[in-house]
């Protein structure tokens, strides 16, 4: 049987048409160990995503002969993966606003700086939220795609669910700790919703596995 994943036009297109991923790997790190105060655990969660997405696509479009519904989940896959990226990208421009505002030291400005940091801090929640869900759907997704491919592609759908899984989490938690978010606030709710659907999905991913 010829596994090899068949080119879809459509696919390609669309992938061309989409910003390019906001860095390199090496150059994540990089910024990530030398403290750059934008880039830190949301935006590493984001690219887990991504990552995590990545492999889902790649399951899916090695399963078209046992999975009818494979193209289908390709064109998802990609469409979270890009997503995620993108977020990686504006969750660090948040981060950054965020540290800025509660660094402004003028107190001439003070109740301008109040609003700013505000509505900085509430931004800098709203995009971890963001990334949960996209984590969710991408684990919620390899669940899927675990249940459909072939022996040799169901490992990788495991671990896509398991990154996802534990990125979830990781943005999740970046919620919590918020300074805007209280406890069962409506940024909160949903994010342990997210976080939850994603864990789920990855144990039912690794059962179906066996």
């Amino acid at each position: 049987m010829d596994r090899r994943p068949r080119e879809d036009p459509d696919r390609e297109e669309a992938a061309n048409s989409l910003p390019p991923v906001p860095w390199s790997q090496n150059e994540l790190h990089d910024r990530i160990a030398a403290g750059d105060p934008g880039v830190a655990a949301g935006t590493l969660a984001a690219m887990t995503a991504a990552s995590a997405a990545a492999l889902v696509e790649r399951v899916a479009r090695a399963s078209v002969d046992e999975w009818s519904g494979a193209a289908g989940a390709s064109a998802e896959a990609l469409a979270l993966r890009r997503r995620a990226e993108a977020l990686s990208a504006i969750n660090a421009d948040a981060f950054s606003d965020a540290v800025a505002a509660l660094r402004e030291p003028d107190p001439r400005v003070q109740e301008l700086r109040n609003l700013a940091l505000g509505a900085a801090l509430t931004r800098a929640a709203e995009v971890p939220l963001l990334i949960v869900e996209v984590c969710a759907d991408t684990a919620v997704l390899a669940e899927q795609a675990a249940r459909h491919a072939g022996p040799d592609e169901r490992p990788d759908a495991v671990a896509a669910a398991e990154l996802a899984a534990g990125a979830a989490w990781t943005a999740e938690h970046l919620v919590e700790v918020n300074l805007v978010t209280r406890e069962g606030d409506d940024l909160r709710r949903p994010a342990r919703a997210a976080a939850d659907r994603a864990a789920d999905a990855a144990a039912r991913c690794r059962a179906a596995a066996h």
